[in-house]
């Protein structure tokens, strides 16, 4: 039989593919646990990483406050302490939301585990899937990469520019009460609190936008097995002698993994929707902020940040795209089944599974716009407009 063949096959190579998927969220599970949650457990847990996490972030919106009325009617400088809280407000509702639904997080993450496996099952689609897993670690490296030099780069360049005009410049326009950061010491002091803001708010951002990633792309891999499967299926109905028995086996898996697929499509795309609409909100909203500041106020912790955060608006609306288009594709290669060959009770499991791929769910921003590259083009634009006006009314 089709099932007792796959499982043969499957022991033919005596470890499968699962293994790489668990070793793929190693940058998900690192960085979340310097930010004291743990999305691969199922119960909240308060950690002394946790702790530090919410006291540290607390003191950044303090000390903010503070350098705002030390500064006081200063509109140029105050922009930059908004970057900051504008920054630290983003990664407040990423780890509070980390924090909050663990559970849900550690559903989706047994729940991909679970697809994984079951298409695992057949050494045929292994290739595909450790295909989808090398394309996950090369995401999340270059995601490692992306955020770690845009903080570095805020040091470096920041370094520089001490070193040149020897005058003691602050990375970031945040002050500590008490603290006279004109002194050497409360120099010193304030500038390693600024690199523990950054390191903190890098890998904050780290923690979050893998576990997002590590969540979505998955289901690339898991449409293209699919479509392996449906292939495999057609090529059984073609042949003289058919095997009714495993033919109907065969359907039987496809209509399973199918399922399997919206299910959990529909689990992520519920749990993402409401967060979605804060992160790309206070993206876009941060990408005016940070443009205005870099290109016209020439400030150059603002051209850092914006690298990153418009990589990581850039980021999730193409993930949102690739589900919009692989919904697609399964929609097409249920339709390319050869269900005129079926009987007919046969062809409405066929079209069952059509009727529920025509009605395939995307991620969305709220409950305002698809999240795919037209919502990004559009951010974009509405960006640009904005800036142009800022630019207008200053000039």
């Amino acid at each position: 039989m089709y099932q007792a063949r796959i499982s043969n096959s499957g022991a033919i190579m005596a470890q499968g593919s699962a293994e790489e998927l668990q070793k793929s969220f190693d940058v998900a599970k690192k960085t979340t646990y310097l930010v004291g949650v743990n999305p691969f457990q199922a119960d909240r847990e308060i950690t002394a990483r946790f702790i530090f996490s919410a006291l540290l972030m607390l003191a950044i919106y303090v000390f903010c406050c503070y350098t705002l009325w030390v500064l006081g009617s200063e509109w140029q400088t105050s922009l930059e302490v908004f970057q900051v809280l504008m920054l630290n407000f983003l990664g407040t509702n990423k780890i509070w939301l980390g924090f909050m639904r663990v559970h849900d997080y550690y559903l989706l993450f047994v729940s991909t585990e679970e697809i994984y496996k079951k298409f695992d099952e057949d050494i045929r689609n292994r290739p595909i899937l450790r295909k989808m897993v090398r394309i996950l670690v090369a995401m999340l490296k270059s995601m490692v990469v992306i955020y770690t030099l845009s903080g570095s780069l805020i040091f470096l360049l920041m370094t520089t520019v001490v070193l040149i005009t020897k005058e003691k410049v602050l990375l970031l326009r945040v002050y500590i009460p008490f603290v006279d950061h004109t002194t050497p010491v409360g120099y010193v002091i304030t500038t390693a609190f600024h690199m523990l803001m950054i390191a903190f708010c890098v890998n904050g951002y780290l923690a979050s936008d893998s576990v997002f990633v590590s969540t979505i792309l998955p289901i690339v891999g898991y449409t293209n097995s699919l479509r392996r499967e449906i292939d495999n299926f057609n090529a059984s109905l073609d042949e003289i002698e058919r095997n009714e028995e495993e033919i109907t086996e065969q359907l039987m898996r496809i209509v399973k993994l199918h399922q399997m697929i919206v299910e959990y499509e529909c689990q992520a795309v519920k749990f993402f929707k409401d967060s979605n609409l804060v992160q790309v909100s206070l993206q876009a909203g941060l990408l005016l902020v940070l443009v205005f500041m870099g290109l016209i106020l020439h400030y150059l912790p603002a051209m850092c940040a914006t690298l990153a955060v418009l990589f990581e608006l850039t980021l999730y609306c193409s993930l949102g795209t690739v589900i919009t288009t692989k919904n697609n594709q399964m929609m097409v290669d249920i339709y390319a089944i050869n269900w005129h060959l079926l009987p007919k009770s046969q062809r409405m499991l066929v079209v069952f599974m059509l009727h529920r791929a025509q009605n395939g769910k995307n991620l969305y921003v709220g409950n305002f716009a698809p999240m795919n590259m037209t919502t990004y083009v559009q951010i974009l634009k509405t960006v640009y407009t904005f800036l142009a006006m800022l630019i207008t009314m200053m000039h």
